[in-house]
This record gives C-alpha cells, sequence and structure tokens, in this order.
C-alpha cells in the first residue's frame, strides 16, 4: 500500500457537524502566505533552472573576464602624498596637535583642494600630460579640466594622514605622467594657498563671534531686566499660590454645581406633586398641615362631635333624630377640613417653590461668583507661566550662544596653531608604471558571474512560482481554499500499470496505485462524519474535464468492496458518461424516473456486486428545474433508503447550475480539483457558489497530481513499488 501523506499534506477533517455560521477567514501573513516549506518546494522543483542560471552565469563571467583581460585591461596608477602636521615648537600643547579630529580635518581639506579648477589648470600645462594618448584623445572635446577631474580619482587612508591619489586607463604608460604632474601641482598651489585660507577662516570666525557676543549681551539685558521685577522673585511661590486657588475653586465649583443640581430636581419633582394633585405627601407640607392651630382645632371638633354621636347612639339607639342632625354636622364640619387642608396645601407648596427658586438663583450666583474668580486666577496662572517660560527660553538662549562662543574660540585657537606651524604638503610616493592589469580581477568577477547567476536563477523560480495561480498541491488547497482534502489522485503518465481509463481504474486494477489513492478517499470520507449524515454525495467539479466521474466510479467501485452497497446517479444530462461506459444499463435513466415515466428501480443496473448505476437518460428540456423538484428529492430519499450510499455523477458548477440546484438536496460535495489546471480563483469561486446554496462541502478530491521534482508524490510512488515489490524467498537448506 501507499505511504499514508502526512499532516502537512492531507488536513485533518472535522468528526463533528460543520458550525452554522459564515466560515472564518485565516489571518493575513498566517497559514495562507509563502512558507519555508513552499520554498524549499520551490527550489526542488526548479533546481534545473537555478543550476543553469549559475551555470550559463558563471560560464558568461569566466569568459567575459578573459576577453577583457586580452583586449581591453585597465590598469591603475597610483602616488601618494603626506599632509605634514603643524610643527611642535610653537606650540604649548602637544597633544592637540596630533588629536585624531584635528588630523582627519587637515587631510580632509587637503583632499578636497587636490581636483579643484586651478591646480587642474596648472597641471594641464605640463609635458607629461600634454604629450599623452590619452590628452590627445581628449583634445577634440575641449573640457580639458572636467576631464581630467572625472579621470583622476583622490581619497584619504583611514587613520592615516596620506592621500591617495590614483588613475585608471587603458595606456599603462600615459598614467604615471599624468598622476605625478596633478599631485605636483597640488604641492606647488598648497604651499601657496594654505595661509591665506587659513587666515580667511580665521577672519570669518571672528566675525561670526563678535555677532554672537552681541546677541549674548542682549539676552543677557532681557534677562535682567525681567528679574528685576518686583513679582519675579516670588513668582514661583505665586504659581504655587495660584495652584492651590485653582484646586479650591474647581472642588468649589463640583460641589455647587451637585447643590445646584440637587435644588433644581426638588424643585422641579414639587412642581410635578403640584400638578399631578400628589403634593400633599410631601413630608415638609404633612407636617405644616398637622401643625396648623386651626387645623388641630377642626381635628379635635371632629373628634368630639364623633365621640358624642357614639355615646347618642349607645344612649338613644342609631335611630335617634338628634344622632342624624350630628351627623349632618359631622360632615358639614370634614368638609370645612378638606377644604381648609387643601388651601394650607396650596400655600405650603408655593412657599417651598419660593424657597427652593430662592435656593437656586442663590447657588446660580455663588456658582458664578466662584467661576469668576476661576477665569482670574487662571488667567493670572497664565501671564506668570508665560513670564517663566519666557525667561527659561531667553536662559536656553544664552546657553546656546555661549556654547558657540565657546566652539569658535575653540576653532580659532586650532586654526591658530595651524597658521602658526609649518604646514605643508610633500609627495610621498610617486606613481609608477603598473605592471598587472587593475581590472578584470577573477577573484572579483566570478563571485559576481556565480552571485548573478543564483539571483537569476532563484528570482525565475520564484517568479514562476508566483505568476503559476494553478493549485499544484494540498497545502494550496488548505491554506488558499480553506477546504479539507480528502486525498490525491496521481497523474496516470506517472503510474506504472498500463490504465486505459481512469474511470474504470479500481474494476481494472483495484490495487494499483491508483486504486490506493481512492480507497484513501473513501476512507478519509468515513471518517469525516457519521455515515446518516453521508448517505447522498454530489461530486462535482468546477470546469468540464476535471475528473469528476472518474472520481465517482472509483469511490463507488472502492466503497463497494468495502461491504457497502452503492447507486452512482449520472446527473449530467448534457454529458452523460455512465451510459457510455457500461453499454448493458437501461436506456431509461433519471430523467425518466423523476417525471414518472419509469420506476427508478428499473433503471438501475448492477455493475458487479454492491455496485449499482443509474444512466442519465434522455436530455429533459429543463435540466435545473427538473433536478430542483420535489420529485427529485422524493426520489433520493427512496434511494437512500435503499441503498447505504448515493453519489451522484453532476455537471461542473461554473458551467451550469444543475450541481448547485442538486447540493441543496444531498447530504454533502465532493468538489473534485484538477492539479496545475484549475486555479486558486476558480476553485474558490466555486465553494463560493456552493456556500451560497446552503451545500456542506466535505472536501476536495485532488486530480492529476504530478510526480515532479519537489512535488508530494514522488516518494509516494517510490515507497509504494518498493513496498510491493515481490520478495524472494530465501533457498531451502535441504
Amino acid at each position: 500500500m501507499s505511504r499514508i501523506p502526512t499532516r502537512d499534506q492531507v488536513p485533518q477533517i472535522s468528526h463533528g457537524s460543520p458550525p452554522s455560521g459564515p466560515r472564518q477567514r485565516p489571518p493575513a501573513g498566517g497559514q495562507s502566505g509563502f512558507t519555508g516549506r513552499d520554498a524549499l518546494r520551490v527550489l526542488r522543483q526548479r533546481w534545473l533552472l537555478i543550476l543553469l542560471s549559475l551555470v550559463i552565469c558563471s560560464v558568461l563571467a569566466g569568459a567575459g573576464t578573459f576577453l577583457w583581460l586580452h583586449f581591453a585591461p585597465s590598469y591603475t596608477a597610483t602616488a601618494f602624498i603626506q599632509v605634514s602636521p603643524p610643527r611642535t615648537g610653537d606650540l604649548t600643547d602637544t597633544q592637540r596637535l596630533y588629536s585624531e579630529a584635528i588630523m582627519d580635518r587637515l587631510v580632509q581639506d587637503a583632499a578636497a583642494v587636490v581636483k579643484t579648477e586651478p591646480v587642474l589648470q596648472e597641471a594641464l600645462k605640463d609635458e607629461r600630460i600634454t604629450r599623452t594618448s590619452w590628452y590627445r584623445g581628449i583634445g577634440a572635446r575641449g573640457d580639458d579640466v572636467r576631464e581630467l577631474s572625472d579621470a583622476i580619482s583622490v581619497g584619504t587612508i583611514p587613520n592615516t594622514n596620506y592621500i591617495r591619489v590614483s588613475m585608471r586607463g587603458l595606456h599603462r604608460t600615459d598614467l604615471p605622467g599624468i598622476v605625478n604632474a596633478v599631485c605636483e601641482a597640488f604641492v606647488a598651489d598648497s604651499d601657496a594657498q594654505v595661509s591665506g585660507t587659513r587666515q580667511e577662516q580665521i577672519r570669518n570666525l571672528q566675525a561670526e563671534r563678535s555677532d554672537l557676543a552681541e546677541e549674548l549681551e542682549r539676552t543677557s539685558a532681557r534677562i535682567d531686566r525681567l528679574l528685576q521685577d518686583a513679582e519675579i522673585p516670588d513668582i514661583a511661590e505665586r504659581r504655587t499660590t495660584i495652584g492651590m486657588r485653582l484646586e479650591g475653586y474647581i472642588r468649589q465649583m463640583i460641589q455647587l454645581d451637585m447643590e445646584l443640581a440637587e435644588a433644581e430636581d426638588a424643585m422641579e419633582a414639587l412642581r410635578e406633586q403640584a400638578e399631578e394633585g400628589e403634593v400633599g405627601g410631601n413630608p415638609q407640607i404633612a407636617y405644616a398641615v398637622r401643625q396648623d392651630p386651626t387645623m388641630r382645632q377642626l381635628r379635635n371638633m371632629e373628634m368630639n362631635l364623633t365621640s358624642e354621636i357614639q355615646r347618642m347612639k349607645r344612649t338613644f339607639g342609631p335611630e335617634h333624630p338628634r344622632i342624624a342632625e350630628m351627623e349632618g354636622n359631622l360632615e358639614a364640619l370634614r368638609e370645612q377640613m378638606e377644604h381648609y387642608r387643601a388651601m394650607l396645601i396650596q400655600e405650603e407648596t408655593e412657599v417651598m417653590i419660593a424657597a427652593n427658586m430662592s435656593e437656586v438663583s442663590r447657588l446660580r450666583a455663588q456658582l458664578m461668583k466662584v467661576r469668576e474668580q476661576y477665569n482670574d486666577a487662571e488667567r493670572s496662572m497664565r501671564d506668570v507661566q508665560a513670564r517663566l517660560t519666557q525667561i527659561e527660553e531667553l536662559r536656553k538662549r544664552r546657553e546656546n550662544v555661549e556654547r558657540n562662543i565657546e566652539r569658535i574660540d575653540q576653532s580659532l585657537v586650532e586654526l591658530r596653531l595651524l597658521a602658526r606651524g609649518d604646514y605643508r604638503v610633500r609627495l610621498r610616493q610617486r606613481a609608477t608604471e603598473p605592471r598587472r592589469p587593475s581590472m578584470p580581477q577573477w577573484h572579483i568577477m566570478m563571485p559576481v558571474g556565480v552571485l548573478l547567476g543564483l539571483t537569476i536563477g532563484l528570482g525565475g523560480a520564484f517568479l514562476l512560482e508566483f505568476i503559476d495561480t494553478s493549485v499544484k498541491s494540498p497545502g494550496d488547497i488548505s491554506r488558499r481554499v480553506e477546504l479539507p482534502v480528502l486525498g490525491m489522485i496521481p497523474h496516470l503518465e506517472d503510474t506504472e500499470e498500463e490504465i486505459s481509463d481512469l474511470r474504470l481504474a479500481f474494476r481494472t486494477h483495484p490495487y494499483s496505485l491508483v486504486g490506493e489513492s481512492f480507497r484513501q478517499i473513501r476512507t478519509c470520507l468515513q471518517f469525516s462524519g457519521p455515515a446518516s449524515q453521508r448517505r447522498s454525495l454530489l461530486v462535482t467539479s468546477a470546469l468540464p474535464g476535471d475528473g469528476r466521474t472518474a472520481v465517482t466510479l472509483n469511490l463507488a467501485a472502492a466503497i463497494a468492496r468495502g461491504g457497502r452497497r452503492v447507486l452512482v446517479v449520472d446527473a449530467n444530462f448534457r454529458q452523460p458518461a455512465v451510459k457510455a461506459l457500461f453499454p448493458d444499463a437501461p436506456e431509461e435513466g433519471l430523467s425518466s424516473a423523476v417525471v414518472g415515466q419509469a420506476n427508478w428501480a428499473d433503471c438501475v443496473y448492477e455493475v458487479e456486486e454492491n455496485f449499482h448505476v443509474m444512466p442519465a437518460g434522455h436530455m429533459p428540456p429543463n435540466p435545473a428545474e427538473l433536478l430542483g423538484s420535489d420529485e427529485m428529492r422524493q426520489l433520493l430519499s427512496e434511494m437512500e433508503n435503499e441503498y447505504d450510499q448515493v453519489l451522484i455523477d453532476g455537471a461542473p458548477c461554473l458551467v451550469v447550475t444543475d450541481p448547485c440546484v442538486l447540493a441543496s438536496l444531498t447530504d454533502g460535495v465532493i468538489l473534485v480539483v484538477r492539479a496545475g489546471t484549475n486555479t486558486y480563483g476558480i476553485v474558490q469561486r466555486t465553494r463560493d457558489m456552493l456556500n451560497r446554496v446552503g451545500a456542506r462541502v466535505v472536501g476536495v478530491a485532488l486530480d492529476g497530481v504530478r510526480a515532479t521534482a519537489g512535488g508530494y508524490f514522488r516518494r509516494n510512488y517510490e515507497t509504494f513499488y518498493e513496498y510491493h515489490q515481490p520478495q524472494q524467498l530465501p533457498p531451502s537448506s535441504s
């Protein structure tokens, strides 16, 4: 049997039900990115391109270097100029003279003068330049100074006081004279110019220092005027005091806001109670009513009259005429009490509302006063802060000016020391005629050729990988399409068996590598969920020629050999295949059974034990409507009750709508993807189309995987065929 693919090759399939919500996409840069495993696969697959690019560029580099050396080599003549430091006899501080900063500056200044126009014009007067082939070659262009400046290369040698002057060209006999003439002209010009240059630099720095001194004096005067202000000595203490006052005002405003809000709420509540007639329940008003003398007198009269009536009833009986008169008086008294009580409540309510309004007005006035005090304090704080900021800025400005003055003083000292010393340059080593070419050099050109070859090879390999958007491996399905992979079917050209028709491969070569591939799909399908939820499955693909019929028939044969009864239904009315593969099958088929022209059981043909097929039948005028009808749903239910597994061979999704209609009726969908043909976009569009109709994609069958270098099947093929080689028994000892 073939080696079982690893988890990286075949993604794991969930055994539970699919989530009801939308499918979650992985974050960018996560699993869907280009991984190191993909890079290794590209290197293994494109190694010939990389090796070819490396060999070609290396050969071109070698040949180019050889031709360059024999026909147009470049030579370089170099001279060295030494920059001498100032004399130490006139200086008091010898350590400053040889400091790295001073020497670097000295050498850099000298190197910048070598290619100036006066130096080059003086050098062009030398016969060692005018008699060279190089000079005769530039005579027609006319700009001798620019040509000489471009030809000469000047640079300093790090950590030394040497300047390198060099020139590269084809005529090695001309180069030393040109370089030496330029160096000698520079040495002569330096002796004349260095003194005047130093003096000019000193004058400029002195003028700059004078301006800075005046600015320092003005800044100091402004600071003194601000410090003489009477408020300045205690300005920090004032800032602290104002800050504490601001904090106190803030607390007062918060407290007043809370009290004002409570007073306004109480007044509003009292008004609402008065409007709704519920103000009598107010504790303060109820207390005022109870304490009113007149109200107390009326209650006492009510109590006395009530007691008298009770006494009269006990003495004379309830029917006595006097009792009725007294009860009338009691009722009148109670009406008088209620009227008086309402009047008292209204008076007390008006008094309370007036008191609340007065309290609200008082709180508002107090809050406004505190806010004005807070604004005044805040303005004072801003003034104090602005004054402190101004003083701080002036002090920083003065410090900056003082630092600049100190820097200029240090520079003046250095320049005066250099000007006083015996500052000069001399030609330490003259240029000589070069013996060997400077360019090209084998140790440079060959590594460049190798690096260029690797760059072109790797760039071309990865460019081809990124341009090719076709699905090539199970990892592409899991990362980019986000669907599980049930299995992979190898390309027939990469197998050792002579399989004439892939659609019948499992029946003709059950123990081949192709047969093992379909057994793997069968196993993954069985463990992808309960069998009761996989009774009917639609096999479809994105485009024609992806291998739907081959996957359907071979998977059905594998399931049937496993002991389960399988029915294959050809639902591709436009290009049916079952009838052509099984000529003995009935002429009637699915279309006849759906429209009621035949019993569906009579349209079934038994291929072998447990393996039955139903042809598509005659082409209906409306395939999509026929497949989506209630009769089709009922027919599919009867097939599920009769068979353990129903596999429907559907049409391509992106060509017709028939499979989308069938997908909503079946328990799941097996999507067939053709490796090397289908692109990510096509498979993703097919997946989205099935998701929109509510179909559940059980997994992907990757068809036509090639055993190319870096592919997923090469080692599987080798392992499979090695495992199936017959083992020779050892000879008998007898």
